[in-house]
């Protein structure tokens, strides 16, 4: 019922090799240095064990948004009627 191969293993048989160079390196440990991916949860690992970041209170949130979506718009009328 399972297809074979010319060498006669089944297709399911011939994807994994385990006798790879590069796939026992990755089950041992062995690879050089950590991926992109890795480096990140590593950091985040770090970073979330540490003391918690003391944070903005609401207020001077609410109060920086403001002031910084006021100042985006103010500078977009002054480029608009220097266009126009």
């Amino acid at each position: 019922m399972a297809q074979s191969l010319r060498n006669g293993r089944s297709p399911e048989r011939s994807l994994f090799v385990p006798t790879a160079p590069r796939l026992r390196e990755a089950e041992t440990g062995l690879v050089g240095s950590p991926g992109p991916a890795r480096t990140m949860q590593i950091a985040l690992e770090q970073s979330l064990a540490g003391a918690a970041e003391s944070r903005w209170s609401p207020r001077r949130t609410l109060v920086f948004v403001a002031l910084s979506s006021s100042l985006l718009w103010i500078g977009l009328l002054a480029a608009v009627r220097a266009i126009a």
